[in-house]
């Protein structure tokens, strides 16, 4: 499980950077007028993965406490 995980968080920072590496990319390339559609799409990509990246740490969290939680039970049985 934490081999499957680890490799799951690895895919994730590289889809971060290639998102943002994107980002930065196609924005200097877009022309004035169209800017302002640009920003909005973008802002709510950010939004969303954001959102994304809470859920994600919330499930890490409870997948964490499960193992502590776990392993404490073991050491006091």
């Amino acid at each position: 499980m934490k081999a499957a995980q680890q490799a799951a968080d690895r895919r994730l920072r590289v889809y971060a950077i290639g998102f943002g590496t994107t980002i930065a990319l196609s924005s200097s390339t877009i022309p004035v007028t169209s800017r302002e559609v640009y920003e909005a799409i973008a802002t709510l990509l950010a939004a969303g993965l954001i959102v994304h990246m809470v859920t994600w740490m919330r499930g890490q969290g409870r997948l964490l406490r499960d193992e502590l939680e776990a392993a404490l039970r073991q050491e006091t049985s």
